[in-house]
């Protein structure tokens, strides 16, 4: 029954790390700059593709220039965006209204800064560790959001208008330790779980709880009280 238990409070922290991650646009920026790239055909080919070989073609009309050799290398400057590519191991887009870039080299890293609404987010990911930061566009007061994660541990924390929440694990790929804090309308709460040792403490200004294996003890605004589980 212990073991359920501290399944379930396992499965309530949770919300905390995926609160974490970076918000999620209802459309890709990446991809909405892409698709201002499209097929063209017959005449209108002809008109645009001055040059057209089987290793390299040259795409070139008021606005427009690309070019592609080899199919694999491909640079292209667009009305709303710039590209270099070299497929797979490189590429890079720039929005030329300044809000959106994303830089990859695979499979060592990718860096990607889109602004949105108001906020500037900011994505750094490589195989041994990722980080995602949201903050106001002008660096002033708002919404902020940090998310940092690498084989160690993971730590998170996110602030607003009345509020502060901050939540950590070690290691980042198996936790054993959690820590999770949160302050709303000037009340915090803190909490700790040693997974090892099924202990679970979480402490506000009005209340108490502990578990350890099968005792649970502690206090809230009514009472005190010590449970052992059998």
């Amino acid at each position: 029954m212990i073991k359920n238990r501290i399944l379930i409070t396992i499965l309530l922290l949770l919300p905390g790390i995926l609160a974490a991650q970076n918000r999620s646009y209802t459309e890709d920026p990446f991809d909405e700059l892409i698709r201002e790239k499209k097929e063209i055909f017959g005449s209108e080919k002809e008109e645009k593709y001055p040059v057209r070989m089987l290793f390299v073609d040259v795409e070139k009309w008021p606005g427009h220039l690309s070019w592609h050799a080899f199919w694999f290398i491909r640079r292209t400057d667009y009305p709303k965006f710039k590209q270099f590519r070299i497929f797979p191991f490189y590429n890079s887009i720039e929005a030329k209204s300044g809000k959106a870039s994303l830089d990859s080299v695979f499979p060592f890293f990718s860096y990607r800064r889109v602004e949105k609404e108001g906020l500037k987010e900011k994505t750094f990911l490589s195989p041994l560790f990722y980080s995602n930061n949201i903050e106001p566009v002008d660096g002033g007061i708002g919404y902020r959001e940090s998310s940092k994660f690498y084989w160690l541990g993971y730590n998170s924390n996110s602030s607003g208008t009345g509020f502060e929440k901050n939540f950590s694990m070690f290691p980042g790929f198996l936790p054993l330790l959690i820590l999770k804090s949160d302050l709303n309308n000037g009340i915090r709460s803190n909490s700790m779980m040693v997974l090892p040792l099924f202990y679970f403490h979480k402490r506000s200004l009005e209340e108490s709880d502990t578990w350890f294996t099968l005792l649970r003890w502690g206090h809230n605004t009514e009472k005190k009280f010590l449970i052992f589980y059998h």
